[in-house]
């Protein structure tokens, strides 16, 4: 929920619900957030040898950090 900006999961549970569109908001929370888990990626990756290596879920929080990203940049485009 914090990448998505949402500041509880209430407020992105009401969201999704009402509008069936999660609009990420920028906020020094999801900066954090963004910046433990880019971290996380990076002592993962530089941990692995292989592909095979790599699980799987080490992907989840990269496609939603550039979900996130690529929402912004059309957002700015608009």
């Amino acid at each position: 929920m914090r990448l998505c900006g949402a500041r509880t999961k209430q407020d992105y549970l009401v969201e999704s619900a009402l509008y069936q569109r999660v609009v990420a908001k920028g906020n020094p929370m999801m900066m954090v957030q963004f910046q433990n888990d880019l971290i996380h990626i990076q002592e993962e990756l530089m941990r692995i040898n292989s592909i095979d290596e790599m699980d799987e879920e080490l992907l989840t929080p990269i496609r939603t950090m550039l979900e996130i990203l690529e929402a912004f940049k059309n957002e700015k485009e608009s």
